[in-house]
């Protein structure tokens, strides 16, 4: 018997990750022009205005300036996907990150009087797509509400641990370094 499921397309990888893809290999190649062009492409097509000078508010001109205005870019394009650690990680740059705290938004459902719907009702209201954004309230904390609330990024998260498991299949394998290894992934 064929049972035949239901296709759902999802997004791998949006346009906009391909252009910064594109721009930040132009860049690293000495190609520093199509790079701030690509970021240019970005901003107008988001629908910035060009400014007096036409280059969107893009002011890099060197090689290390437009790296660091693509990695931006990707900040403010990507919010809430997911990518900035891995971002900084990849660029090897996860010490910026140390001594920052980690924020979030808390939506609270409220009534047209600015009350406060209980969790459930809000949850009732929310699944039956009766709320728009006017039907809410907004505060930032600081997340987690408690334990730790600095970040501290230490070296061995660029090169996470070998599995266990695969460990166990290959004897050949040694865990890496700064996970109770001696192998050194950077190849140094």
């Amino acid at each position: 018997m064929l049972i035949e499921r239901e296709k759902k397309d999802y997004v791998l990888m949006r346009f906009a990750e391909v252009m910064l893809n594109y721009a930040e290999t132009a860049n690293e190649t000495g190609n520093s022009d199509i790079a701030k062009g690509i970021l240019i492409e970005i901003r107008e097509r988001a629908g910035i205005l060009p400014g007096a000078d036409g280059n969107y508010g893009v002011v890099a001109s060197t090689r290390e300036e437009i790296r660091e205005a693509i990695l931006a870019e990707r900040n403010i394009e990507f919010a809430f996907e997911g990518h900035r650690f891995w971002d900084l990680r990849r660029l090897r740059m996860l010490d910026r990150l140390d001594g920052t705290t980690k924020h979030g938004v808390e939506a609270i459902a409220v009534d047209e009087n600015g009350t406060e719907l209980s969790l459930s009702v809000g949850r009732e209201l929310a699944s039956s797509y009766a709320l728009t954004e006017k039907d809410f309230k907004y505060q930032v904390l600081q997340v987690p509400r408690s334990g730790v609330q600095s970040n501290v990024l230490p070296e061995n998260y660029y090169f996470f641990p070998i599995q266990q498991a695969v460990l166990d299949r290959n004897n050949q394998l040694e865990q890496n370094v700064g996970w109770g290894g001696t192998f050194d992934p950077t190849l140094e």
